[in-house]
């Protein structure tokens, strides 16, 4: 395949909203963090945040 035909194929698969939703969604509550001032709090956070990137990627990489 050629180059263009393969950057073509992953923003198709990366538009899809089963990626694009849940990695949008990811970024926003990392920025969530910004917010606090509990370290505690931060984490729980973090940990949530990667948890929707992470669902993010498996749609990804399984389309």
């Amino acid at each position: 395949m050629r180059k263009k035909e393969k950057y073509k194929e992953f923003w198709v698969t990366f538009k899809k909203p089963g990626v694009l939703l849940f990695i949008l969604g990811g970024i926003a509550i990392i920025f969530m963090t910004f917010l606090t001032e509990n370290n505690a709090l931060e984490i729980v956070i973090s940990g949530l945040a990667s948890i929707f990137i992470g669902i993010g990627v498996n749609n990804f990489s399984s389309f």
